[in-house]
């Protein structure tokens, strides 16, 4: 082996002890992949080349690269609470020393800052400029043009570049992404699977900003509901349309008693919490998600449909809220983690649906038809069935939660 990598202050993924969060007994499903692998490699390969002394690293998925990385201290930045929460409990896990670093865009003023829960209180102490700056590239386009126009600022003739991705993930449309917002831009041969991308910073880039209202964000949605105004910041699940599978469990929604306590679960840009609001004033609304730009996507569709504010959340499913106080739970059930197709996701929704739930609560649920719901369901709850099935989409009812007296 090359005694470079092997004198190298940073190691490789499968050097430390690194889980997902929530924890997974998939062995198939690790906190890492070859586009985490390619990364570092590239990095300790060239470690002359990159002065990682205020370095950013943008999505990392579950906090490897930050693991890796940790003898820089560097800055990280995601929209993402699981993502987040895996950085924390790897460094954790591998006793680390776990810096207050982490950052947030505060949509107001059009800026990243500390992130609140960080000690780190002074917005001084962020560089001005990143000396490196790390980019896995998210599944939304619209969420990296978000992040390519924030960072733009914080970048200087000096400052080194590195986005990677699985093949897979990086089109022609990636590409043009980066040359827009950085300058010229080449990728690597693919290892694999996996490929680097490698933007050179250009001065004569000069592209205004996006900002929220004037560039993207505000959908106007007429066809959902009583004429709703929905809010879709980049990267949050169905930004720019209802999605098919949330229109489907609204047309098929049986009517709701109220008053009532609702929690509208992975809520997204906020549609169906805000279709209950306008539809039952008198029900209570909580809204969960564990994207934070689908947090502000929610907040601001009710807000410019002048509904009552709700409760929103960021967390992941149902952690933070209240068991045995709920009449109902609306949810539309993400099916990947990432990239990656999974189950445990919804199962965990439900299972924490059914300890929210009052004895005599309901769980809707829309799934896509090859996605057995049924099964996992009918372990939390004594009644399931549907309430309606077509070609494409199940809506799923289930009462009783298991194990509660009336």
């Amino acid at each position: 082996m090359n005694s470079r990598l092997l004198n190298s202050r940073f190691k490789n993924p499968d050097s430390f002890d690194l889980d997902r969060y929530p924890k997974t007994r998939d062995p198939n499903l690790r906190a890492w992949n070859a586009a985490d692998e390619y990364l570092i490699t590239y990095i300790r390969e060239n470690e002359d080349l990159f002065n990682l002394e205020d370095t950013l690293i943008i999505n990392d998925q579950f906090g490897a690269l930050c693991v890796c990385l940790s003898d820089s201290k560097p800055w990280t930045w995601t929209d993402s609470y699981l993502s987040d929460r895996a950085r924390i409990n790897n460094f954790r896990a591998n006793n680390l020393d776990l810096d207050s670093k982490s950052l947030r865009f505060e949509s107001q003023s059009g800026l990243l800052t500390i992130a609140e829960s960080d000690s780190l209180k002074d917005d001084s102490q962020i560089p001005e400029i990143f000396s490196t700056i790390i980019i896995r590239v998210p599944k939304h386009l619209s969420l990296l043009e978000f992040q390519l126009s924030a960072i733009r600022s914080k970048i200087g003739k000096d400052t080194q570049i590195l986005a990677a991705g699985m093949t897979k993930e990086i089109h022609n449309s990636t590409i043009a992404l980066f040359e827009k917002w950085i300058g010229p831009t080449t990728t690597s041969l693919a290892v694999k699977k996996s490929r680097l991308i490698l933007p050179q910073f250009s001065e004569e880039v000069n592209i205004e900003p996006l900002k929220f209202e004037k560039h993207y964000l505000i959908q106007s949605l007429n066809d959902c509901a009583e004429e709703l105004t929905i809010c879709g910041m980049p990267g949050v699940f169905s930004r720019d349309r209802i999605d098919l599978g949330t229109r489907v469990l609204l047309d098929n929604l049986p009517p709701l008693e109220q008053p009532a306590n609702l929690i509208d679960l992975g809520c997204g840009a906020g549609v169906i919490g805000a279709a209950i609001a306008q539809a039952y004033p008198q029900i209570n609304i909580t809204l969960t998600d564990e994207s934070r730009l689908a947090i502000e996507s929610t907040l601001r569709t009710f807000s410019i449909n002048n509904l009552s504010k709700p409760t929103v959340i960021q967390t992941n499913a149902l952690d933070k809220i209240t068991k045995n106080r709920y009449d109902y739970v609306l949810c539309n059930p993400p099916f990947h983690q990432q990239n990656t197709q999974t189950l445990s996701i919804a199962n965990r929704m439900f299972r924490q649906s059914s300890e929210c739930l009052k004895q005599n609560g309901k769980l809707l649920v829309v799934a896509n038809r090859h996605l057995k719901y049924g099964v996992q369901l009918k372990k939390y709850f004594e009644c399931v069935r549907m309430l309606s099935d077509d070609k494409k989409f199940i809506v799923w009812i289930a009462t009783n939660p298991i194990g509660k007296q009336a």
